[in-house]
């Protein structure tokens, strides 16, 4: 609402674009205020005189002074960041928030138990794999390798499928590869498990802070991620107490022609929060943020009024407040393509394919 000289990119846009930025409802039903940015004649950004019309007229007169508009803007409260903050806040803090950020950090603590066992196998593991000092190098950072590829591309995937579907296919994916590396007798396998794993691994670790940032309002949000980074400790925790409790025992387990020594035993404890994970990720919704912009306000509305009941420990037919019932009669859904026409999957694989090459491309540009 002020004067600006200085260009920034936005401006820029809003100059090349020429399109209305804020709308409101005048007095009259039929009638819009439409509040227009670009650049005058002096190079700087103004906005058009705020008159009652149904259009864009490009030869309106340039308002002489910003501050004939700043109660006009000022005014405008109805946006929809606004609003989904204001229905997120209305469902409280209470037992839904407990539970979610348990299952939030028992998901992290899966992931840093997957990433910590590998440095305690080696050693015990080293005569019955018969692993070569390369291939002690390879085990211990192939994890890594498919973090790197797992956290790259299954970031536009939760995009596409939701954050829960995501979460559970990744955190499974985990939980069933290390669980498998436990059972195999020959090192390149055991490699290959480790970096199937840590593909699952790469990919729930950004998906989960998504997942939980978007059941939290901005004034709590960045002391309850900052709580929730706390459970990567736990996990580190948990694995030297596991390995600690199993490691240094001497324990043979006979099963048919196949033993099963302690790191072994070692290997199936650390893949317990990630199956935890998993069957905790079947009782939580979907965020609703995703289903927002995703055009599915009524499941949206669905999973705010469920975090309400829970949070206030109120029954199912209970008066929810306005706020939330607000943003669903105001919102136009952003995106209403839910079509499964093979040729548009097709398409938009391509498209997201496209959009990582590139943003490769910009890392050596």
């Amino acid at each position: 609402s002020q004067l600006l000289k200085t260009k920034t990119t936005a401006h820029y846009l809003i100059y090349l674009t020429q399109i209305p930025l804020l709308k409101m409802n005048g007095d009259d039903d039929s009638e819009e205020h439409t509040v227009l940015l670009r650049y005058n004649e002096d190079n700087i950004l103004t906005d058009d005189n705020l008159k009652p019309h149904t259009g864009i007229n490009d030869n309106d007169a340039v308002s002489d002074t910003v501050e004939s508009s700043d109660n006009e803007i000022e005014s405008i409260s109805d946006t929809l960041a606004d609003k989904y903050e204001a229905a997120l806040h209305s469902t409280g803090f209470g037992l839904f928030s407990v539970f979610l950020l348990l299952f939030c950090g028992v998901t992290l603590m899966a992931d840093t138990t997957e990433i910590l066992c590998v440095s305690f196998v080696i050693p015990s593991a080293e005569s019955e794999l018969c692993l070569s000092d390369w291939m002690k190098g390879l085990i211990g950072s192939i994890i890594f390798v498919g973090m790197l590829i797992g956290g790259y591309t299954w970031g536009s995937l939760a995009d596409q499928i939701g954050r829960k579907s995501c979460l559970f296919l990744s955190i499974t994916m985990n939980g069933l590869f290390g669980l498998a590396s436990a059972f195999v007798e020959h090192s390149v396998t055991f490699c290959l498990l480790r970096f199937l794993s840590g593909v699952g691994v790469g990919a729930s670790i950004p998906v989960v802070f998504s997942y939980y940032s978007e059941f939290l309002t901005q004034k709590v949000r960045g002391k309850l991620i900052s709580l929730l980074s706390v459970f990567w400790m736990c996990g580190q925790i948990t694995t030297s107490v596991f390995a600690i409790a199993v490691i240094p025992r001497d324990i043979n387990i006979q099963i048919w022609s196949f033993t099963i020594h302690s790191w072994r035993i070692f290997v199936i404890l650390c893949t317990i929060p990630a199956f935890t994970s998993s069957l905790l990720s079947l009782l939580m919704p979907e965020s609703p943020r995703y289903l927002l912009v995703k055009g599915k306000k009524e499941k949206s509305l669905e999973v705010l009024k469920y975090i309400y009941r829970i949070n206030k420990f109120k029954p199912k037919n209970t008066t929810y407040p306005v706020e939330i019932d607000s943003l669903f009669k105001l919102h136009k859904p952003v995106i209403q393509n839910t079509s499964r026409n093979p040729k548009h999957l097709i398409l938009r694989a391509l498209n997201n394919i496209k959009l990582v090459a590139k943003s490769t491309l910009h890392l050596f540009s």
